[in-house]
């Protein structure tokens, strides 16, 4: 006997899609997501890994988490890359767009925006089981906050048609924030689980957090 991993579950959406419009502008995204759990044959280490596409490259999201079942405490640790993102868009007023050597064309200017929050996270815990419907758990987390924010100008027509957009350039965003995480809880679960939802039984967590940092 190996304990080596094999892949037990692939799940998620698996595969790419791209896209390409001309409503407000040439625009080219991606879409797509999976996720896999790995383990050895008794299960008493699980590894799972998950990536997420939703846009652009800088809309990338991952899961990284490993769990080690094999002694008494279970212990385990995980790294994760969360994007988030929105934004809106402005109006700018009229503006003359150059269209010949000696010719200009009348045109709205709106300001397109986009933001991201990014969530960079690492946590590691400690389970004590007491029996198949109780547990203590501890564990600890440090999350950074990132920011980003892009601009672009985009002109219509004096009917609203998009006919232009402009270069896109990065704005400066407010510096990236910390926190730190511990908790502490006493977790119970005796469900029995149907296809979408618990049938019977009870859950329960009673627990203390405390965060601080920026």
């Amino acid at each position: 006997y190996k304990p080596k991993f094999k892949l037990d579950y692939i799940g998620g959406s698996g595969g790419i899609g791209a896209q390409s419009g001309q409503l407000f502008g040439p625009a080219v995204g991606a879409q797509g997501g999976v996720d896999f759990l790995f383990s050895d044959i008794l299960g008493n280490h699980q590894l799972y890994t998950g990536a997420r596409l939703n846009g652009e490259i800088y809309d990338f999201g991952g899961t990284v988490a490993y769990l080690n079942k094999k002694n008494r405490f279970y212990w385990g640790s995980s790294l994760s890359h969360t994007p988030y993102r929105f934004g809106g868009i402005g109006y700018n007023g009229t503006t003359e767009l150059q269209v010949g050597e000696n010719q200009t064309f009348e045109a709205q200017e709106y300001l397109v925006q986009t933001q991201r929050l990014f969530e960079d996270k690492a946590s590691v815990f400690l389970q004590l089981p007491f029996s198949t419907t109780k547990r203590f758990e501890v564990g600890s987390a440090f999350t950074r906050y990132g920011f980003r924010t892009d601009q672009y100008s985009l002109y219509t027509d004096n009917f609203g048609n998009p006919i232009l957009q402009g270069d896109r350039e990065k704005l400066a965003s407010r510096p990236g924030i910390n926190f730190f995480n511990i908790n502490a809880a006493l977790v119970g679960d005796n469900s029995y689980s149907g296809l979408t939802a618990p049938l019977q039984g009870y859950r329960y967590r009673i627990g203390i957090d405390q965060n601080f940092g920026d």
